[in-house]
């Protein structure tokens, strides 16, 4: 399966567009550690949450549901194949190097992530974040604690900042409600959830 057909189908699901088995399909994927069908759907909802109420479901062609679990039936040739868990050391759930992965885009300009470790059950969602000196973090909601630790450089939210070996957890049911910045620029270790909600920026 392509990237193409991830994208197309992380979003019906994300939208809720997809009939209870197909759902059902794509929920046993990502049990069984389909990590970049996990990346495009929690990319999805960071970006509808900034969008907020102007996205709505919409019910997909049945041409392009038909022909997106065809391919799903299908095993691609060309995919890297992922280790199985049973390779990773005993009583390990992941073993992530960061320093092989790559800096992926997020949303948001000036900002890239390395996604570490999702458990599916719970959503709770391990990254590093690198950010541009001056670029912004939209306001968000938390579902569960949100856990930040500076690697480096600093970070700055509204009335306080926090430098390289600082550490904070924010409480659950609680808002970031404005943009999170950095002077410098800034590698953070944030621990979340995907089912946080990020809101749209604020206009000046």
């Amino acid at each position: 399966m392509t990237l193409h057909d991830n994208q197309e189908l992380g979003a019906l699901y994300s939208l809720g567009a997809l009939e209870a088995i197909e759902a059902g399909a794509v929920q046993q994927r990502l049990r069984s550690g389909d990590f970049e069908l996990d990346a495009e759907i929690q990319s999805f909802h960071a970006v509808t949450g900034a969008l907020g109420a102007a996205v709505r479901a919409v019910a997909p062609p049945a041409h392009l549901r038909a022909r997106l679990f065809e391919r799903i039936a299908k095993p691609d040739s060309g995919a890297r194949v992922k280790p199985p868990k049973a390779d990773l050391p005993s009583g390990l759930a992941a073993l992530a190097r960061a320093n092989e992965m790559p800096w992926k885009p997020t949303p948001f300009p000036g900002i890239r992530s390395k996604r570490l470790f999702t458990n599916t059950s719970d959503g709770m969602t391990v990254w590093l974040v690198n950010m541009d000196p001056g670029s912004f973090y939209p306001p968000h909601h938390h579902s569960s604690i949100e856990h930040t630790f500076v690697v480096s450089g600093d970070i700055v939210f509204d009335g306080y900042s926090m430098v390289a070996g600082e550490y904070q957890a924010a409480l659950p049911h609680t808002d970031h409600d404005k943009p999170i910045t950095t002077r410098n620029g800034c590698v953070v270790l944030i621990i979340n959830n995907a089912k946080d909600e990020v809101f749209a920026m604020p206009t000046v």
